[in-house]
């Protein structure tokens, strides 16, 4: 599954055959699989979720700017764009309705479900109060927790080891890309 040049959501077989997913008019910024199906993000940040084998998608949220469903598929990481200069980060169930917000900041990327999807590890920018950092979040409390760790201007995506017990993270700084790997407890 991929996303063409053109927002066209597309799949291509192992012969190397594309043909499209999604039969609309929509340009397509993001997609995922979830379980039974698709969810994408629309050039209006719409979020939808279009079920396998049908052909009419169903909306599932507004103003979101990146989705991550959990390993287990049964909950969904929504990073949502609340104003020109705020977003959140919510833990929601796969409709969306929020069972957690984790995080408002002016930044928030990074985002990533631990193996077992119990955790989500995400990197936090705020221009108004001058905080950052990376933070762990439990998925069925909400409880958030700074890693205190100082790495400034950090890329990518964060990536968890196989066990749960570290993460890796890439910074950029003086044109030079740097990766770090934490240790958790």
């Amino acid at each position: 599954m991929f996303i063409t040049m053109e927002g066209k959501l597309s799949k291509v077989s192992i012969k190397g055959e594309a043909e499209p997913l999604l039969h609309r008019d929509e340009r397509i910024l993001d997609a995922v699989k979830g379980i039974g199906g698709i969810y994408y993000i629309s050039l209006n940040n719409q979020l939808f979720f279009l079920h396998n084998e049908q052909t009419n998608p169903e909306k599932i949220r507004d103003d979101v700017v990146s989705i991550i469903p959990s390993p287990n598929g049964k909950q969904l990481a929504l990073v949502q764009q609340k104003d020109a200069q705020t977003r959140t980060l919510s833990i929601t169930d796969l409709k969306g309705s929020e069972a957690f917000q984790l995080a408002l900041s002016t930044q928030i990327f990074g985002v990533s479900w631990s193996p077992d999807g119990s955790k989500l590890a995400y990197n936090f920018i705020s221009e108004k109060g001058g905080d950052k950092g990376i933070f762990i979040a439990d998925g069925l409390t909400g409880g958030v927790t700074n890693l205190n760790i100082n790495l400034d201007y950090v890329a990518d995506q964060l990536a968890w080891s196989p066990s749960g017990n570290k993460l890796v993270a890439s910074s950029f700084t003086q044109n030079q890309f740097h990766t770090y790997i934490i240790f958790l407890k």
